[in-house]
């Protein structure tokens, strides 16, 4: 299961996530992107076609450029991703545990060498998204 986000450019654009990645995804933007409504915020993390604008795909593709360059973003929050499932709600018997999110994330930052920064990394597998956000036209998250 994933999330696919899909551009609204007459060209069409996708971006397609697992779970695993896109919570720490929209976890990042949610703690760098304060233009974003608390909506936009809770709804980010629910694949329900929710819309996000075209102004506010490319001012996130703008911040996280941003931050990352003066290698200032701020980095995923590991409690708060703990608690979410794929429908964005708390899973209340403790399904996903260390070995779900958080693994996937740590499974992914161990691909790189391990001299290279956590936050470099991190970077390194945000460009896809900024990327996407850049060119979507603005997006819905499916």
């Amino acid at each position: 299961m994933g999330y696919d986000l899909t551009g609204r450019k007459k060209d069409y654009i996708r971006h397609r996530e697992n779970e695993s990645s896109w919570m720490w995804i929209w976890d990042i933007v949610c703690n760098n992107c304060d233009f974003l409504t608390p909506k936009d915020k809770e709804e980010g993390w629910v694949n329900n076609g929710y819309f996000i604008t075209k102004e506010k795909a490319k001012m996130i593709a703008d911040k996280l450029t941003k931050l990352l360059k003066e290698n200032k973003i701020n980095m995923p929050d590991i409690k708060k991703i703990r608690g979410k499932t794929m429908m964005g709600y708390i899973n209340k018997v403790g399904a996903l545990k260390d070995s779900g999110v958080i693994s996937g994330l740590e499974m992914q930052l161990k691909s790189f060498s391990d001299e290279m920064p956590n936050e470099m990394k991190i970077g390194l597998m945000l460009w896809p998204f900024i990327n996407f956000c850049e060119e979507s036209g603005g997006f819905e998250i499916w």
